[in-house]
């Protein structure tokens, strides 16, 4: 969770590596709220089926 304004976010990965939603429930890979904010190289990596 990533909740502040004014940022800057470099090489940064979020990755969601829980597993099947039937086995583990849905899971939240990120969540951003703020003004301003800036991301630079970031990778978001999930698991979908």
């Amino acid at each position: 969770m990533i909740v502040a304004d004014d940022i800057v976010i470099e090489n940064v990965t979020f990755e969601n590596s829980a597993g099947r939603g039937e086995v583990v429930g849905q899971a939240l890979a990120a969540y951003m709220n703020g003004d301003q904010q800036v991301f630079k190289n970031f990778w978001l990596c999930i698991y979908e089926l």
